[in-house]
């Protein structure tokens, strides 16, 4: 897994590539409790090229999630796979975060740049 972080407008674009599974996810947990401690709120994960989520990944987005919230802020997800969108509606996440088809919407719905 691969994790990069660029700004976009306002918004704090994290692009994350590979599997987000036991081994990786903490990783990513890092990454994003080290942003909200910089007080970034308004952070859109692109997971155009994730490959793979498990349910750790799950949880570790979920605890990101958990962090933001009492400080106002949004985790949002964009441009996921089929298999990985499709966890996310086994699990009823679709209706915890949104989900845009592709980052370009996402940040649109922002009023991002």
């Amino acid at each position: 897994m691969t994790i990069s972080v660029r700004t976009a407008d306002k918004v704090t674009v994290v692009d994350v590539s590979g599997e987000v599974d036991l081994y990786h996810s903490p990783e990513l947990l890092a990454k994003l409790t080290e942003l909200i401690k910089q007080k970034q709120t308004s952070i859109l994960l692109n997971f155009q090229a994730v490959t793979y989520i498990d349910s750790s990944g799950l949880a570790s987005l979920i605890g990101a999630f958990q962090q933001l919230r009492p400080q106002g802020g949004q985790l949002r997800l964009a441009s996921l796979s089929k298999p990985v969108q499709s966890v996310f509606t086994v699990a009823r996440l679709d209706k915890v975060f949104t989900i845009h088809p592709t980052e370009a919407e996402a940040l649109q719905a922002w009023g991002a740049k």
